[in-house]
């Protein structure tokens, strides 16, 4: 797991970078300055981004990466699926003979490692790297489902919105969510509704990743949008349904075969993509 605060402390102070007095100290004027611990030494000059670095590298047993000061390149970045890689800070930054080089917030995230390694048919080098770095290089990818998700949820604050205008919006959640999916080679999204708000989640090479949280009440706009697209009755509440849809992501056309099945807290929906033909689209013209 992802190093905490206090065992970056622990690090520091056992490895002789700072004293435990002087690390005391330089807690109390974080706090008062409103810095992380880590942020306040590095910007005091008591220690070093690649010593700290360096430290941390060795407690996983693994090299240390500055992406700040690492060509990353396109070809290997672009390799990741965003999702996978917000989800698990965790970037490819360079592709050699001998494999795929990682930047991970965590190297001892072994699952990750064994999916890349799986579904590229490349050996992994893991390497340690500080996740506020990781995050930045991410601004490579576009915007993100949230910030895209955010938008259209202002337009659903409009209390002024005729019923075509909402639909039309709800149409867009839906649409979006089939869109990330499908870049990000989902091979199911999961909408699983809570208490008080609905977890939208994503199976990539067979790991389930938390994508997005929506507000409950728009649980009956997405499901009812759901259903229209599929085929399934929107008036039916009590009984699991089965349904199917197609769209086109690029120059692909996918088939989307969609469960709807009630629980306590609401209906959940599970919609499984399967890829068809690249070279199956209509020609101009037809339809699909």
């Amino acid at each position: 797991m992802k190093l905490d605060d206090k065992s970056i402390k622990e690090i520091i102070v056992r490895e002789n970078y700072i004293s435990e007095i002087d690390l005391k100290k330089a807690e109390e004027e974080a706090k008062k300055s409103g810095y992380s611990i880590i942020d306040y030494l590095f910007s005091e000059g008591l220690l070093t981004k690649e010593l700290l670095g360096q430290a941390i590298s060795e407690h996983f047993k693994v090299p240390f990466v500055d992406l700040k000061k690492e060509r990353i390149e396109d070809n290997a970045f672009f390799l990741m699926p965003e999702l996978v890689a917000r989800s698990r800070s965790v970037i490819v930054f360079a592709s050699t003979p001998d494999g795929l080089k990682i930047a991970m917030a965590d190297p001892e995230d072994l699952e990750i490692r064994h999916a890349i390694e799986k579904r590229y048919g490349h050996n992994v080098i893991a390497y340690f790297a500080f996740e506020k770095d990781i995050i930045e290089a991410m601004n490579r990818y576009e915007a993100d489902l949230s910030d895209e998700f955010k938008n259209v949820l202002k337009k659903l604050e409009d209390k002024n919105l005729s019923a075509e205008e909402r639909d039309e919006i709800s149409s867009q959640i839906v649409d979006l969510l089939l869109k990330y999916a499908s870049q990000n080679k989902a091979s199911d999204i999961h909408i699983e509704p809570y208490e008080k708000k609905i977890i939208v989640r994503f199976r990539i090479d067979g790991i389930m990743h938390d994508v997005l949280e929506i507000p409950k009440r728009l649980a009956d706009i997405i499901i009812t949008r759901i259903k229209i697209l599929s085929k399934m009755r929107t008036d039916e509440h009590r009984a699991a349904q089965d349904g199917k849809l197609r769209f086109k992501s690029e120059d692909q056309l996918i088939d989307v075969r969609v469960s709807v099945l009630p629980v306590t807290k609401g209906e959940n929906a599970v919609m499984r993509l399967m890829r068809l033909c690249v070279y199956c689209l209509p020609r101009e013209g037809n339809s699909v």
